[in-house]
């Protein structure tokens, strides 16, 4: 009965604190939320990219692209509010600085704590052919960086939630006066059609409505997916997006996501930025 007690007076404790976070209009909670600057002058590779095309919650805006000690380095918002949610022994070290021989100034190894983000931060060194990735954190009153390299072993640099312009806006369809608002897939998942018992309608654009049916797929047919919508849809008793896919056969068309998946478990949403850094977490809002 304590523990019981006990966690439900956490759960009560976490409803303020997001409760009195929702109520501080125009107000974040990184008070200095200028970049980390490696030099006093930095070497700028161009002007930061234009707010067009950008995902749709202006995260993965460029703020600032520069090339210091050897390394091409990359700054992007991402602002999100993550609740943690750790496995077994696993932990996560904050660094004061986004180098990996900078001091630990904190580290997350309990649930429930609440990790607000600022920013990405990636360095290509092309020299070496080696990547760093760092998210800026702010956790118990500690503002740090947190290194989400080895997030993935088999390429560094995907650990970059925007890696291969991830989560940028590619086109926008008004069909029949719906909006569907198309998003790259950098990570270009392979598909399976789960059908079953029918083939799978491929079409010109987005939606069920004012589209043509360009060709059909066969159940458990391979698709590589090129775009994702932002928007869902139902169709039947499934809710999912609409999804731009490739064929073996290199066709190209639009397919409703609710009839595809991924071989061994897995979802599309796992694409998304803000849902590529939060797995880190476990939880993530």
């Amino acid at each position: 009965m304590n523990t019981i007690l006990k966690k439900t007076f956490c759960w009560l404790v976490l409803l303020v604190i997001l409760v009195s976070g929702c109520n501080k209009k125009n107000e974040r909670p990184f008070e200095n939320t200028n970049v980390f600057q490696v030099s006093d002058e930095p070497d700028n590779i161009n002007e930061p990219e234009p707010e067009q095309g950008s995902y749709p919650t202006q995260n993965g805006n460029i703020i600032e692209r520069k090339r210091e000690n050897n390394a091409e380095i990359t700054i992007r918002r991402h602002e999100q509010q993550i609740i943690t949610y750790l496995f077994r022994e696993f932990t996560l070290s904050v660094y004061n600085e986004p180098y990996k021989n900078s001091n630990i100034i904190y580290i997350i190894e309990e649930d429930e704590l609440i990790v607000y983000t600022s920013q990405i931060l990636t360095k290509i060194y092309p020299n070496i052919k080696e990547n760093e990735v760092w998210l800026k954190v702010l956790v118990a009153g500690n503002q740090g960086w947190i290194d989400l390299t080895n997030q993935y072993y088999d390429n560094p640099a995907k650990a970059d939630p925007y890696w291969n312009n991830n989560g940028m806006v590619s086109e926008v369809f008004i069909v029949n006066g719906r909006t569907w608002t198309s998003l790259i897939s950098g990570f270009n998942p392979v598909f399976y059609v789960l059908t079953y018992d029918a083939r799978l309608n491929v079409r010109n654009k987005p939606g069920q409505v004012d589209s043509e049916i360009l060709f059909q797929l066969n159940f458990y047919d391979e698709v590589e997916v090129l775009e994702i919508t932002l928007e869902k849809e139902t169709i039947g008793d499934r809710t999912s997006n609409w999804m731009k896919i490739k064929d073996t056969n290199g066709r190209i068309g639009w397919v409703f996501g609710g009839f595809i998946g991924f071989e061994a478990g897995g979802g599309w949403w796992e694409q998304l930025p803000e849902n590529r850094v939060g797995m880190r977490f476990a939880f993530y809002t």
